[in-house]
């Protein structure tokens, strides 16, 4: 689900808006009040109370939309970035030891550039914006998606490797080809040969996909980071005026960051 687009946080505020106690307090006692006013021939009194209660009701949706419309735009991305940034966090303190641990230097190579170019991205950012405006918070909550979603991938990696160091690729195809001259040079293909080849083959078969797996992973992160530099050149030569320019930026980012998110329980 996109929670970064302006459309998403507006249905955000909006349901924000009406679920706010007063909203609710007041929406139910003009509910009652009409109903009971309808229902049982109600006074000036009770209509007027009902009349109060819906004027309150619509105008706390109003304020909560239209004046509290910025705070709690930056509330929800906030509390987004804050989730994102715990899970960067945490992914971070593992992934460097793990992928030394199972030997993959491009997946560490990754990591290392990863970092660098988030830091890249963020301090090109704080030049052009300020840290209290929604567009900064959104843009830097894009950044930490993409960024977090590669982390999920590396992290992919790991699990992967950990699958395969059981798996001797080598030996296993040794075995294939034994088996194949022992079948030629047999006078009658033996069940038990093929039934060995079947087994081994299924190995090779499982290695295989999970090594595409790893390519896989890895080729997404590089696409991110492709992104990244893109959007972190492409900021640094905007004016921090041209409000348009810069949401057009950032929109393949948005993008990425929401396929980041939809996949990062992959």
């Amino acid at each position: 689900m996109d929670l970064l687009s302006p459309q998403a946080i507006r249905k955000q505020i909006i349901s924000k808006s009406i679920q706010a106690p007063s909203v609710l307090y007041s929406g139910v006692i003009a509910v009652v009040g009409t109903v009971y006013s309808v229902l049982f021939g109600g006074s000036v009194l009770s209509w007027g109370i009902s009349l109060t209660a819906g004027t309150v009701c619509f105008a706390k949706i109003c304020w909560g939309y239209q004046v509290k419309y910025q705070h709690h735009a930056l509330e929800i991305v906030d509390h987004y970035h804050r989730s994102l940034l715990v899970k960067r966090e945490q992914a971070l303190a593992d992934l460097q030891q793990a992928l030394n641990e199972i030997k993959q230097a491009d997946a560490l190579k990754q990591l290392e550039q990863l970092s660098r170019k988030f830091a890249a991205f963020q301090d090109v950012l704080d030049s052009k914006l300020n840290k209290d405006e929604l567009a900064y918070s959104r843009y830097l909550t894009m950044a930490e998606a993409v960024f977090v979603g590669a982390l999920d991938n590396l992290r992919s990696v790991v699990v992967s490797a950990k699958a395969l160091s059981g798996i001797d690729y080598g030996h296993i195809n040794q075995q294939i080809q034994s088996l194949k001259a022992e079948r030629v040079t047999s006078a009658e293909s033996s069940s038990l040969i093929e039934q060995q080849m079947d087994a081994l083959q299924k190995r090779v078969e499982i290695y295989q996909k999970s090594q595409q797996h790893i390519s896989t992973v890895l080729t997404e992160n590089e696409q991110a980071m492709t992104e990244l530099d893109r959007v972190t050149t492409q900021l640094s030569l905007i004016s921090s005026q041209q409000g348009m320019e810069l949401e057009t930026a950032m929109e393949e980012l948005r993008l990425l960051a929401q396929r980041a998110q939809k996949y990062s329980t992959r």
